[in-house]
């Protein structure tokens, strides 16, 4: 497996077909494993935030999700093979592994069932073994009842950098192997709640776009992403920073 470094965090080149494949050999192991689908606002906070860096370097696989990551390869002059966005990943995993014992936890309460819903029309064999939304306030609690689950992938839809640190908190107290996922806002797309990007926008990294269209009060976040690329430029092109 090749990496990319982009500030230092060793992002997996990968296409979504070999990620697939490999978080499937990770959950058949089995063996513990925080994987991260990695976009410009998650490193750009990373790198004025010493503890999210540390939680970002920790996770055993990062994948390129925003399309402000393939860019910084470009820029860099080393090409991501493809976006690895995390809700097509755990979509894919899910079609591809029968018989997968999943936890849901995230997002508004009433949505994370219909995501369920969702993915079990994606492969009807997926047990699904426990679903919670993400409004709670004794994270142990939660924590327990999934490890009492046993699960075997985890997908955890609380937006950064809370899924990202109740992940680390979850596998650090899980004394059974488990794969945990952040995906972010995915519950609301399979549940309806949200529509995703028409699919030539996706293509043509303009997610975020769309995005912006949707949720125009998103801008702030939005914003992030020239901010991160012009950073990028300077960086490593003007300035010749190597890692």
């Amino acid at each position: 497996m090749s990496f990319i470094k982009i500030y230092d965090f060793p992002v997996a080149n990968l296409s979504l077909k070999e990620a697939v494949d490999a978080v499937i050999k990770l959950i058949e192991e089995p063996k513990k494993t925080h994987i991260i689908t990695i976009n410009p606002e998650m490193i750009y906070a990373a790198l004025n935030n010493p503890n999210l860096s540390k939680i970002i370097k920790s996770a055993d696989l990062i994948l390129p999700d925003g399309i402000g990551i393939v860019l910084a390869g470009k820029i860099k002059g080393q090409e991501f093979k493809e976006r690895v966005p995390g809700i097509e990943l755990a979509e894919e995993i899910v079609r591809k592994k029968d018989n997968l014992k999943v936890y849901l936890i995230g997002a508004k309460p009433g949505v994370a069932e219909k995501a369920a819903i969702k993915l079990l029309e994606v492969n009807n064999t997926t047990e699904i073994v426990g679903i919670e939304n993400g409004y709670f306030e004794k994270e142990e609690e939660k924590i327990e009842q999934i490890i009492n689950s046993k699960p075997e992938l985890v997908l955890v839809g609380m937006g950064f950098p809370r899924q990202e640190i109740f992940i680390r908190n979850l596998l650090s107290k899980s004394p059974q192997p488990l794969v945990a996922v952040g995906v972010g806002g995915s519950f609301d797309v399979w549940a309806g709640v949200s529509k995703r990007a028409p699919e030539f926008m996706q293509k043509a990294g303009l997610e975020w776009l769309w995005r912006l269209i949707q949720e125009p009060w998103r801008y702030k976040r939005m914003i992030v992403l020239p901010k991160f690329a012009l950073k990028v430029f300077v960086d490593y092109k003007l300035r010749g920073r190597k890692d």
